[in-house]
């Protein structure tokens, strides 16, 4: 499967359950026009390429849409909240880049798959810490700038790993769908379960 195909896939299957009435279950609050910047910004700055190292680039993307991640983490002003999604998203992103990291080590650690195990934990750790689409998001997006550093600690043969390419893009999006999915799961059993709960013991089988 050609780089980017993934990403193109769950962004289109987004873009038209959030045009379908599916806004909250997509992306919470945020609003179409946030949405349209970001892709619109994403795009345009995803062919600037900023060379960090020899052996580690990142795209003009990355930096945006981690800029974007910075200022949604900021208008929560909940320093706890802040502090807490910062922690989460480090962590995971450690956990990423061990898993990247003993893959160059033997590849008999690949669970599933080498470019999906890591997206795959991340997302799902990123729906099970945080409730919001923007929490969750801001936790996804930290794990996979974090995850590629294994080209730092681990070179091969003089190549570049870039930081934003189009298969780093089909990994955020296999993250960030994982954690929709498992942080609506989460929502619609508490929604199940509260009103059972809350229930008075005296009104409970009653006929």
């Amino acid at each position: 499967m050609n780089d980017g195909y993934i990403a193109v896939w769950f962004l289109t299957i987004g873009i038209i359950l959030f045009m379908t009435g599916w806004q909250e279950q997509v992306a919470d609050q945020l609003s179409q026009r946030s949405l349209s910047l970001i892709l619109a910004g994403a795009f345009m700055l995803q062919f600037v390429t900023i060379p960090i190292i020899s052996e580690l680039a990142v795209k003009g993307s990355v930096v945006y849409i981690t800029a974007v991640t910075a200022a949604s983490l900021l208008l929560l002003r909940r320093p706890g909240t802040i502090v807490y999604v910062l922690v989460c998203g480090v962590l995971t992103g450690m956990i990423c880049l061990w898993i990247r990291y003993m893959y160059l080590l033997d590849p008999v650690f690949i669970l599933l798959n080498p470019a999906w195990d890591g997206p795959l934990i991340a997302g799902l750790f990123a729906g099970l810490l945080c409730d919001r689409f923007r929490t969750q998001s801001s936790v996804v997006v930290i794990a996979a700038v974090i995850s590629p550093l294994h080209a730092v600690i681990h070179t091969w043969n003089g190549m570049q790993f870039v930081i934003g390419s189009l298969a780093w893009w089909d990994g955020l999006m296999i993250s960030l769908m994982v954690a929709r999915v498992i942080g609506n799961s989460k929502g619609w059993l508490r929604r199940k379960t509260l009103p059972v709960m809350d229930e008075p013991s005296g009104q409970r089988g009653g006929g």
